[in-house]
């Protein structure tokens, strides 16, 4: 739900100014979810113990913090693999390259730390 919420504003962002069928704003959307996805999943596992109190039904109490590791692992991978499709399509230049190889990078090696 959070997730969604995130993504979401791109998606709101391309109908206000009357191009919600952009692919760029769909690509960055789902680079959005799937970053806080990954994200929610991570700490869901760092902090069982609080998601146990509330009686929260989370990848990490149901199949263990493992799995929700290399789900997020997974999660955050194809979140460097779809940064790379504005890059393959056209539209985004060096810039764009910059600043999404400074994101994958702290996405890499977020992936080995967990």
């Amino acid at each position: 739900m959070v997730s969604s919420s995130v993504a979401i504003t791109f998606i709101f962002g391309g109908i206000v100014v009357e191009n919600p069928w952009n692919i760029f704003i769909w690509l960055f959307s789902a680079i959005a979810f799937f970053i806080d996805l990954g994200e929610e999943i991570t700490f869901d596992a760092l902090d069982m113990l609080g998601d146990k109190k509330i009686n929260s039904y989370s990848i990490a109490l149901k199949h263990g913090p493992e799995m929700a590791f290399k789900i997020s692992s997974v999660l955050f991978a194809v979140v460097v693999l779809i940064s790379f499709i504005p890059l393959i399509v056209g539209g985004l230049g060096s810039s764009y390259l910059a600043m999404i190889l400074i994101m994958d990078t702290i996405i890499v090696f977020s992936i080995f730390k967990i």
